[in-house]
């Protein structure tokens, strides 16, 4: 096979990085490639037989020549060798190198199972269906290996990576449905209540969708599927996974705590901004944005409160004005036609149209403020006293 020269191939910043990174930089292959260049003596011999009677004695002989050239980065591994490293390596590894390999693609999985269950938008009272769906999606999302990675492991061993990460994203979507069912019922009924205008979401950070706060708040279910006990473990890496559910279980504790401080801020703002609201006279006016964090996701919007006596006033006003102006453009009209001025009739009759019907627009948008904030009010507050 055709040697490389080596000052060809030589890197100034990280000669070992840069002879691999050519063709794949992906974590699991560089994790293999790093024990590649680490292993033992014997056990490299033993990489070196199986790669001498899978590919021949002409490959094996440029590996065993090549070797150094490659751990040191004067020479660049070709793709096919890479591949046959990549094929022969894993099986050498210890049971904890390869349970490490593994793990590597937790993290790539999670991510996988997140944008699984990603909704872009849920309705109030449809809240406890999409965690039922994130969770069924979580059952038939399967990691996706590498082909290296799953030559070293048989079904059972993938079968239960993939449980015990299922586990603990499901039981995240558990503890984040109790997290948000109580932000919902604590929030919703107290914001519904505020004799104000209002427009408002709930943004539930494990699912990444927004919630459109426009009615009471239905129902909610305790629990929006059931999780299952953590999985049975096989006897093979049995400790490494304990750790992993061990983690995970003192990570939701912590996290739980953080809930629970966060449920205590909530409350304080909403009573805060309740009182604010209270605290306003008749006759006063306001308009907010608001932010409150809660323990399962976050609560934005706006919130108004408008003086219906005044908006009421401007209303009046405005009709009063499209009544003396349509009044005002008919007698000028009618004036052009008894001087018999027939082209200032069209003129004047065609200028007069247009300006009531602005007119009369105008005074509609403000018939359609004054409708819709006291509609909105007068429903809320009217299912409130239910």
């Amino acid at each position: 096979m055709k040697r490389y020269r080596s000052s060809r191939y030589r890197s100034r910043r990280n000669r070992r990085v840069a002879s691999f990174q050519t063709f794949t930089s992906n974590d699991a292959a560089e994790f293999v490639r790093r024990e590649f260049f680490n292993l033992s003596r014997a056990k490299l011999e033993s990489v070196i037989g199986l790669y001498g009677r899978k590919y021949g004695d002409g490959p094996r002989r440029y590996l065993q020549g090549t070797y150094d050239k490659w751990r040191k980065g004067e020479v660049r591994i070709s793709r096919q060798n890479e591949d046959r490293i990549l094929h022969c390596v894993p099986r050498f590894l210890s049971d904890r190198k390869q349970f490490d390999l593994l793990s590597v693609y937790i993290p790539k999985y999670m991510r996988q199972l997140r944008e699984t269950i990603r909704d872009q938008h849920v309705g109030l009272s449809n809240v406890s269906r999409a965690y039922s769906r994130a969770a069924h999606r979580c059952y038939e999302t399967e990691p996706e290996l590498d082909w290296f990675a799953k030559d070293v492991f048989d079904e059972n061993e993938l079968e239960t990576f993939a449980e015990v990460i299922r586990y603990s994203m499901l039981d995240r979507l558990h503890r984040s449905y109790s997290a948000v069912r109580n932000d919902l019922m604590k929030a919703v009924p107290v914001l519904m209540s505020m004799d104000t205008g209002i427009s408002i979401s709930y943004s539930i950070g494990e699912l990444a969708c927004e919630v459109t706060i426009d009615a009471q708040l239905p129902r909610l279910p305790d629990t929006a599927f059931e999780l299952s006990s953590p999985p049975e473990l096989i006897e093979r890496h049995q400790e490494q996974y304990e750790r992993m559910i061990f983690d995970h279980r003192c990570e939701m504790l912590t996290q739980a705590k953080e809930q629970e401080a966060k449920d205590g801020v909530a409350q304080l703002d909403l009573a805060i901004l309740r009182e604010t609201i209270e605290s306003l006279s008749r006759s006063e006016s306001m308009e907010s944005d608001i932010e409150i964090q809660g323990a399962g996701g976050v609560f934005r919007g706006r919130i108004w409160r408008k003086n219906l006596g005044i908006l009421r006033l401007h209303l009046f006003t405005r009709v009063a004005l499209a009544v003396i102006s349509t009044g005002a453009a008919a007698a000028g009209v009618w004036l052009l036609w008894v001087f018999e001025t027939q082209c200032w009739i069209a003129c004047g009759g065609f200028l007069a149209f247009f300006a009531v019907i602005g007119i009369w627009q105008w005074a509609f948008e403000k018939y359609e403020e004054v409708r819709d904030y006291e509609r909105c009010r007068t429903a809320r507050l009217a299912e409130d006293g239910r």
